[in-house]
């Protein structure tokens, strides 16, 4: 991806958004978090139980410099040893733990004897609420839409994808200065912007996962995009 001066600033802001949200977290007891049902969500939930705020903020913290590594080098930011030494402990757990699941929890479910997701669980998901907070959706793929609107000249575009088979949603936003060629960050969720993953998805096994799964989208979604404005002061 192209460097400009305007993406390296919105990616420092990111970062220490980032930050902040990660103790925001930590004092809400991963209020948002717990809205992902993944269960690679789940076992980062597990490690973290009962273990004291300050260790995991110093867990947070190393999470959150390792996957905005363009950030830190741009702010000065350094990787304590106290956050290696939090994510050298944390790594191998959590890599035994994910070799661990069943094949259908790692790689996503198949429901037997079903196809698509149903109109009924689309029409949930792609409710009237995420159109207030994401703009105007289309679909543009069989399983996927795209919500479009626009923060203090800057474009946001939030990708839903609900792959039919697979029986999973993931989302994700990408921004760009509309005047502007250069992408300023694609790729961003709530799992992402906390240093755990690179994805953010729910499961929707069931249609009684559609409105919690709806609700956590929409929740994730809500905080992002409030957050936007504090984000792109001087971008």
């Amino acid at each position: 991806m192209i460097q400009s001066p305007e993406r390296d600033r919105f990616l420092i802001n990111y970062f220490r958004w980032a930050c902040a949200e990660f103790d925001r977290e930590v004092d809400d007891d991963f209020l948002l978090l717990r809205t992902v049902n993944h269960p690679l969500n789940r076992i980062f939930l597990d490690y973290v139980e009962g273990r004291p705020s300050g260790t995991v903020r110093v867990l947070g913290r190393g999470l959150v410099k390792r996957f905005h590594k363009r950030a830190v080098e741009l702010s000065g930011a350094v990787l304590t040893e106290e956050e290696a030494d939090a994510l050298a402990e944390w790594d191998p757990i959590r890599d035994r733990r994910i070799v661990r699941l069943p094949i259908g929890a790692r790689d996503g479910l198949t429901i037997p004897g079903k196809g698509p997701i149903s109109e009924a669980w689309t029409r949930e998901i792609l409710s009237e609420r995420l159109t207030k907070v994401c703009g105007p959706g289309a679909q543009w793929d069989p399983h996927q839409w795209r919500y479009e609107r626009t923060v203090d000249a800057c474009r946001v575009r939030t990708n839903i994808d609900m792959s039919g088979q697979r029986a999973e949603l993931t989302y994700s936003h990408s921004l760009d200065r509309g005047d502007r060629p250069s992408t300023l960050r694609e790729g961003i969720a709530l799992l992402s912007w906390l240093g755990l993953c690179g994805e953010t998805t729910w499961r929707v096994w069931e249609e009684s996962d559609v409105m919690p799964v709806a609700n956590g989208l929409v929740a994730c979604c809500e905080r992002f995009v409030g957050g936007l404005p504090k984000m792109l002061v001087g971008v």
